[in-house]
């Protein structure tokens, strides 16, 4: 929900700013912290300071009141660009101010916003803006499994910040999205869809996280034969050109990728019955879309980044290697095949990945019909198994 500044009232009991300067699958990690605060303060205003990329997101976040955009790269670069962000944030004279993620620059945005209650993790030396300091978690805490947080949930290392203010309790990531956006792209998408409607998530970070089109092929034939459907292939401008070649092979398919805006894809994601995909943005929004998931993973670390979500909707496949993970960072299988798939996406079997998908698959089968969808759609043919081939 944006507002304009002018249109917040003085009797607001508390006034709340979370700076969140991350990218899509980051934001959402992060709503987690947002949605805390919102519970402990519920009659408090909630101002959001997001990047240009994360601005359409943040407007489908419940917990949060106003989005304010914070384009350092762009229209705020240099120091013109950083006293019109601060200038606009004093106005609101807030009460509390919460650094969710680990750099300098969100620490430092707390002091000169104004915030009388400046809360964050004292890393990257932001601890001299600071009023309250959460216990000390090193920016590398995102990265590997050598750390005292090596199996924690990534939403919850970031809740942490909030144990100074004694809120312990941590809601998921949820995304709401408009009845009037998902109408529009249903008809622009999905008018003849056939259920249940299958995402498929093809990669992040361009090929780093590529499983390979083969298969995905395999994958998606396979998951026809078994179940029907639709499958809906979502990516960004970078996977557009490989939505298309995987489109033109596979059985009822809709390559969106790169189609659409950030709103839209939400909205798209919101008909899905079941995500499938790599450990990217859309696996994050999807689970905050309250969406079973199938995720792989193979250069990060499946315990630190699996979306939180109530116990066994996201399903992770995951192929130990020593290097892995290595977040990009130590990569000598790059050197030997820099446009290829990684050992570690590439052991993932298609078998590896409809194994869990069944396990999905019957999960929802059992759950109560009047509060899933695909209830809604099919009846009472909810997932039959198919005895055909697909048509090829």
């Amino acid at each position: 929900m944006a507002l304009d500044t002018q249109e917040v009232e003085d009797k607001t009991p508390l006034r709340i700013l979370v700076v969140e300067l991350a990218h899509i699958g980051d934001f959402v990690v992060s709503t987690s912290v947002i949605g805390a605060l919102k519970e402990a303060f519920p009659d408090s205003l909630i101002v959001a300071v997001v990047i240009k990329e994360s601005k359409d997101l943040a407007e489908l976040c419940p917990y949060i009141d106003i989005v304010e955009v914070y384009d350092y790269k762009g229209e705020h670069k240099g120091l013109r660009g950083w006293l019109d962000i601060v200038g606009r944030l004093r106005r609101y004279n807030f009460d509390l101010g919460v650094a969710t993620n680990f750099s300098f620059r969100e620490g430092i945005l707390l002091y000169l916003a104004g915030c009388k209650e400046r809360v964050a993790s004292p890393t990257q030396g932001r601890g001299i803006f600071l009023t309250q300091k959460s216990q000390y978690i090193p920016r590398e805490v995102m990265f590997g499994f050598n750390s005292d947080f090596a199996f924690d949930s990534m939403s919850l290392i970031r809740a942490k910040v909030l144990e100074p203010l004694g809120i312990k309790k941590v809601p998921y990531p949820r995304l709401v999205v408009p009845e009037a956006l998902k109408d529009s792209v249903y008809e622009r998408f999905l008018s003849k869809s056939v259920s249940p409607i299958f995402s498929i998530g093809l990669s992040g970070d361009g090929t780093l996280k590529r499983w390979g089109i083969k298969k995905w092929k395999l994958l998606i034939d396979k998951i026809y034969h078994h179940y029907g459907g639709s499958f809906l292939l979502i990516g960004s401008p970078k996977e557009s050109l490989y939505g298309e070649a995987l489109e033109k092979i596979t059985v009822s398919s809709i390559n969106t990728a790169g189609r659409t805006s950030i709103k839209e894809f939400i909205a798209l994601l919101s008909f899905a019955d079941l995500h499938i995909g790599v450990d990217a943005g859309p696996l994050h929004v999807a689970s905050a879309l309250g969406k079973r998931c199938v995720a792989l993973f193979g250069p990060t670390n499946p315990f630190r980044w699996a979306p939180f979500a109530p116990p066994r909707m996201v399903r992770a496949v995951y192929k130990f290697f020593p290097c892995s993970p290595c977040y990009y960072r130590s990569r000598p299988c790059f050197e030997v095949k820099p446009y290829g798939v990684r050992p570690c996406m590439s052991s993932i079997s298609v078998e590896d990945v409809f194994k869990e998908i069944k396990e999905q698959v019957m999960a929802i089968r059992t759950e109560d019909r009047s509060k899933n969808e695909w209830a809604k759609k099919a009846s009472s043919s909810l997932l039959p198994e198919r005895t055909t081939q697909p048509n090829s």
